[in-house]
């Protein structure tokens, strides 16, 4: 008996061994990856109405910040407003219908020479982001009050819409 007692043990120890040698374990430890949040963006093409400045010191009344422009109604007030010291912009008809007008408008600047562009529109989850440029004379500039500003349109949204610069 203590032989097959032996044998017994002896395979059970076999079989224990050959159990564990098959299951490999790794100091690495798989980290469980987060699951990633991609927000969808896409391109908004921005075609351009008209750039300068205004130099009206302030008296067109128009603020710094962006605008979102949907109606002619809306569209016919700011250009009112941007031609009420000097010509600043032709007066036109937009289709609404299919565009959306965005506008940005620079703070008053004490010289010439400095810019803003709307340089992106990107949807990114439920909004669109406009990022917007600004650029500074790289030389003296003639000593004139001016308020830069782009004005632009894309396609039609109704997204509400983020100026960031």
């Amino acid at each position: 008996m203590k032989y097959t007692n032996r044998i017994l043990v002896f395979g059970l120890i076999l079989s224990a061994a050959a159990g564990l040698q098959s299951c490999k374990t790794t100091e690495e430890i798989p980290e469980e990856k987060p699951t990633e949040v991609v927000s969808e963006q896409t391109n908004f093409p921005i075609k351009t109405i008209s750039e300068g400045y205004l130099t009206g010191n302030e008296e067109e009344g128009i603020g710094e910040g962006g605008m979102v422009i949907n109606s002619q109604a809306d569209w016919d007030a700011l250009t009112t407003k941007m031609n009420s010291v000097n010509e600043a912009i032709e007066p036109q008809t937009v289709d609404f219908s299919k565009v959306t007008v965005l506008a940005f408008f620079d703070q008053m600047r004490g010289s010439g020479g400095y810019t803003v562009d709307i340089v992106s529109v990107k949807k990114d989850g439920n909004k669109l982001v406009a990022t917007v440029k600004k650029t500074v004379p790289k030389e003296d500039a003639i000593e004139i009050m001016t308020q830069p500003f782009m004005i632009g349109f894309i396609d039609k949204t109704d997204l509400p819409i983020l100026f960031v610069d």
